[in-house]
C-alpha cells in the first residue's frame, strides 16, 4: 500500500508514433485526468511537485502548470467551448457525504484573456 502514496508522472503519447513521452513529473495522488475540448489542456486534482495540493490545468506543449483551485474537485470536467471546469468538492465529514457543484472559469488561462 505505501507504494500508492509515491509521485507519479504523467504521458502522453501521439497515435501514430505510439511512443510515450514524460510531460510531467513528481504529480502524488492525480485524480481525474480530463483533456481540454481542443485537446491543447489537462485538468486534474493531485499535489503538484514542490507546489501542494489542488485542482490542476496543465499545458503539454508549453508545459504551463497553473493551479486553479486550492481544493480538490472531484472528478473535474470541461465545459463543451473549454472556457469552465466543474467539480464536485466534498464539505464536512458526515454521513451521507455532502458535496458542492464548483464552477471555475478558465477563460483567462486556457484562452489568454
Amino acid at each position: 500500500m505505501a507504494r500508492l502514496s509515491e509521485p507519479w508522472n504523467i504521458y502522453i503519447m501521439d497515435a501514430k508514433g505510439q511512443q510515450p513521452r514524460k510531460t510531467l513529473e513528481g504529480v502524488a495522488n492525480p485524480q481525474g485526468i480530463r483533456w481540454s475540448p481542443d485537446g491543447d489542456w489537462l485538468a486534474f486534482t493531485g499535489d503538484a511537485p514542490d507546489q501542494g495540493g489542488g485542482t490542476w490545468l496543465y499545458n503539454t506543449d508549453t508545459r504551463r502548470l497553473v493551479r486553479v483551485s486550492e481544493d480538490g474537485l472531484g472528478p473535474p470536467a470541461w465545459s463543451p467551448d473549454g472556457t469552465k471546469i466543474a467539480g464536485l468538492l466534498k464539505r464536512g465529514a458526515g454521513f451521507p457525504p455532502q458535496r458542492q457543484l464548483v464552477i471555475i472559469d478558465v477563460r483567462p488561462i486556457v484562452r489568454g484573456d
